[in-house]
């Protein structure tokens, strides 16, 4: 299985170029792809606004019936209309959706060899707090980090026999560490028996570790989402932004890879290096904490993170103190935007 950052494709010009430097890697062909679609399918291409989307044509680069989308993300609430729409097309075409919230957290079964995998998504409360559906009853999955543990560990009771992947979308934009709070979460997802949770969102790599034998990732990166066309061409992303990580999963934990690639150049995407994720030189480069215990570690993100101003560190992903904070940082997002606007 291959886990991808995200994915916002602005018209069917970018979209061609993803599809043939896709089909120049025979990485990508008849795997299972699980990708954060960031934004709803829009095709009349509404640059001016301060929102993300995906062309249509975009699909095109995936293989129905092996590709899961999540649009449990912060986008999704860009165009309310267009939700049960999207979903309904990517179902229609045989792809696998998933992050909307219908009473329960349901996960995506899919088969992948002798394997099967239950794909559960999550977006952080703090975006859809911030950018809500005021249009219609739609949900995505942004329930309480306590009560989707709660849920993830009542599910592998009841299906011991299945591996499940946490998919979150979570952190700050360009951030480069992991909250404290999120290690702590991922650690306990992995001691409750998941079989791997992997992040994205910050749009830069946050590294990731081994825990117990199995695979933690804090943010893969952009997979793609070019410069120059959103929010009427003023979206840029920086030079630590053009390197993303692909990351293919194994049964084995030694056999785990990273897929670093270039992606927002003049190639949509180009392979630069492929290296184990248990030892290789830019995993463990961006992931400083691999030998860090807790209170080391959250004295080393205070130390070193990037978002600063008013952003309080989220050292627990539950409780008064962090419910505090939550609010906090909702209510930070709410000003900044009324003064940009």
């Amino acid at each position: 299985m291959l886990v991808l950052g995200d994915l916002a494709c602005p018209n069917s010009k970018c979209a061609n170029l993803l599809i043939s430097d896709m089909q120049r890697y025979d990485l990508f062909r008849d795997k299972i792809i699980l990708c954060n679609l960031e934004g709803m399918i829009r095709d009349d291409e509404p640059y001016f606004d301060e929102k993300l989307f995906n062309h249509s044509k975009v699909l095109d680069a995936f293989e129905s019936t092996k590709t899961v989308f999540s649009i449990a993300n912060n986008h999704t609430y860009d165009y309310p209309e267009q939700i049960e729409n999207t979903e309904i097309l990517l179902k229609q075409k045989g792809f696998y959706c998933n992050g909307v919230f219908n009473r329960d957290i349901v996960p995506t079964i899919i088969q992948d060899g002798n394997s099967t995998f239950a794909i559960f998504t999550h977006c952080w409360r703090v975006y859809t707090e911030t950018n809500p559906n005021n249009e219609n009853r739609v949900r995505i999955t942004d329930c309480s980090y306590e009560q989707f543990l709660n849920t993830i560990v009542d599910f592998i009771h009841k299906n011991p026999n299945m591996k499940v992947i946490c998919y979150f979308h979570w952190n700050y934009d360009l951030e480069i560490l992991p909250f404290p709070a999120y290690r702590k979460l991922s650690h306990q997802l992995i001691d409750a028996g998941v079989f791997a949770v992997i992040g994205n969102h910050a749009h830069v790599p946050q590294g990731g570790e081994m825990y117990n034998g199995h695979v933690i990732v804090y943010g893969l990166g952009n997979f793609y989402i070019p410069s120059g066309y959103f929010f009427d061409g003023k979206l840029s992303y920086p030079e630590q932004s053009k390197k993303m990580m692909v990351l293919e999963l194994s049964e084995d934990s030694n056999e785990v890879l990273c897929h670093w690639f270039l992606t927002d150049e003049q190639e949509s995407l180009r392979l630069i290096k492929t290296e184990k994720f248990v030892d290789g030189d830019m995993i463990t480069q961006y992931s400083p904490y691999r030998k860090m215990d807790d209170r080391e570690y959250l004295k080393f993100f205070k130390k070193n993170r990037i978002k600063r101003r008013l952003v309080p560190v989220f050292t627990n992903f539950q409780g008064f103190s962090y419910s505090i904070k939550e609010f906090a940082a909702i209510y930070r997002i709410k000003v900044i935007k009324k003064i940009k606007h």
